[in-house]
């Protein structure tokens, strides 16, 4: 039980040093959605290769390898990549080499292009907040893949909803006369 505790600290230790990396091969910024689906724009399990989710495991996973195992500064994190290709692989189904894009040094996310488009803030006013003072609001995403020139060869359009809080505006207090 202590070395579990003991890896599972360490795998949290590096993926943590993980958030302030930016070279090639460090983790990339994944905060960026433009190119996956969060988890309300994910229809099903077809979508679960283009899913944030995914490109997130895949970037822990990269990290680990190209800082850690492939430059043999700790080899006995190869247990923790183990982990990380296993959780990687249930992320993002088998439509992805997830094994391919934590070794190929070269390998790049090439998720589709997505589009978002909500409705405009005044009309997102006018949807009743539910129980919880949220809102949920419908959107249209559209993904977009192109070609090395940047041609859109494929093209898909659904629907999604969001959920946002309702931020009323508190009456103003009158002033003391």
């Amino acid at each position: 039980m202590k070395a579990m505790k003991s890896s599972t600290i360490l795998a949290a230790i590096v993926l943590a040093a993980s958030c302030g990396a930016n070279s090639q091969t460090d983790r990339p910024d994944t905060s960026d959605q433009s190119h996956c689906l969060t988890l309300r724009e994910t229809r099903s399990d077809k979508d679960a290769s283009i899913s944030c989710n995914c490109r997130l495991r895949i970037a822990d996973a990269r990290y680990l390898n190209w800082t850690y195992i492939e430059t043999t500064k700790d080899l006995n994190l190869s247990g923790v990549l183990n982990v990380l290709e296993r959780l990687a692989s249930e992320a993002c189904g088998p439509k992805r080499d997830v094994a391919k894009a934590i070794s190929d040094k070269q390998w790049e996310w090439n998720g589709p292009e997505v589009v978002r488009t909500y409705p405009p803030e005044d009309q997102i006013k006018r949807i009743k907040p539910d129980g919880r003072g949220l809102r949920h609001v419908p959107f249209t995403v559209q993904l977009l893949t192109r070609d090395a020139h940047g041609r859109v060869m494929q093209q898909e359009t659904f629907e999604a909803q969001d959920l946002i809080p309702a931020t009323e505006e508190l009456p103003r207090k009158a002033a003391p006369q």
